[in-house]
């Protein structure tokens, strides 16, 4: 089972590139933000999830949150370097 796979069986719309090395996890759907409202613990632990998932195969990486649905934006981004 992929993240994406995982996430989109909780009801988002995960899907992954590569761009310069990294790998870039973009998310469309926040049924969160549709039923609690704007709260950024949800996507704190959508990066931590992230996390616990890359730490199985690898453990020097880093993962930055570039945007969110909760701060307004049209999708969720995270990256995630391999180092």
């Amino acid at each position: 089972v992929s993240i994406c796979d995982f996430f989109n069986f909780l009801g988002l719309d995960f899907s992954h590139e590569l761009n310069n090395g990294k790998i870039i996890l973009n998310n469309t759907k926040c049924p969160w933000m549709e039923s609690a409202g704007p709260n950024p613990n949800y996507c704190f632990m959508s990066k931590c999830i992230i996390s616990r998932f890359v730490r199985k195969t690898v453990m020097n990486f880093s993962i930055e949150t570039e945007k969110t649905i909760m701060d307004g934006s049209d999708e969720c981004q995270f990256n995630l370097a391999i180092h």
